[in-house]
């Protein structure tokens, strides 16, 4: 991923963290996915 799309990430983060105090603890970060042939990417829920 580019820098600058990863700073732009976080600054939106620190962000969201001051309106809402308990936001870290409402998203999931995770590097598993299924990828299918027609190109589609589904988020892993097992």
């Amino acid at each position: 991923t580019d820098p600058a799309q990863r700073r732009d990430f976080i600054e939106w983060i620190m962000e969201q963290q001051q309106v809402d105090a308990d936001f870290s603890n409402k998203i999931i970060i995770s590097d598993m996915a299924h990828f299918h042939l027609d190109g589609l990417s589904m988020v892993n829920r097992q």
